[in-house]
């Protein structure tokens, strides 16, 4: 048996080594930061989800601008429908590509295009070339009314498109002779014609 005094001279010395593996176990599990590979990771993936997101408000951006201009045309030719009714009288709505920039006018058939007042869409707007087939005279196209609102032959489509959008489209249609005017967008796959705004 130990002599009393001997024991409490070894607890000083258990504690001391239990203080001591505490120490070393907490310095082995403390984190000591990241590593390079790790930070160039993370750097990837926030790049990688970055350019995605910039990718998708871009193109909602792009499809809300076309439609807004889409509403505009449309309610700038029913103007024109309205007008062309109200005074008896033939009736243009005319469309042109000016400076890069698409505009819209509305005056009687009499008055000639550089004699009107014109209104621009917003910028990046275009009027597509390849997929507009309304009737075109020295770089205007137009939507004629006559004296009762309708629309006389030949019929037609105006197609809007984004500068830098790549494939969105927003188009305006006429197609009876009362006068029926309808809104469309772009589609996967083409109709009869060839187009894709139907």
């Amino acid at each position: 048996m130990k002599h009393p005094l001997q024991h409490r001279r070894d607890r000083p010395t258990f504690i001391a080594h239990v203080r001591r593996h505490r120490n070393r176990s907490r310095s082995r599990l403390a984190p000591s930061g990241f590593t390079l590979v790790e930070m160039l990771v993370v750097i990837a993936i926030i790049g990688i989800l970055a350019a995605i997101t910039t990718v998708s408000v871009q193109g909602i951006w792009n499809a809300r601008v076309l439609t807004a201009a889409q509403d505009e045309v449309f309610q700038a030719t029913r103007q024109a429908q309205i007008m062309s009714a109200r005074t008896r009288s033939t009736w243009r709505a005319s469309f042109r590509d000016l400076n890069n920039t698409a505009q819209w006018a509305i005056h009687p058939k009499t008055a000639a295009p550089n004699q009107v007042n014109w209104y621009s869409l917003k910028p990046g707007v275009r009027i597509d070339l390849s997929e507009t087939t309304l009737p075109r005279t020295n770089g205007v196209y137009r939507i004629e009314f006559n004296h009762r609102g309708q629309i006389p032959p030949p019929f037609g489509r105006l197609t809007l498109m984004m500068q830098n959008g790549g494939r969105l489209r927003r188009c305006i249609f006429t197609s009876t002779l009362l006068g029926t005017l309808r809104k469309a967008k772009n589609r996967s796959h083409p109709d009869q014609s060839g187009r894709y705004c139907y």
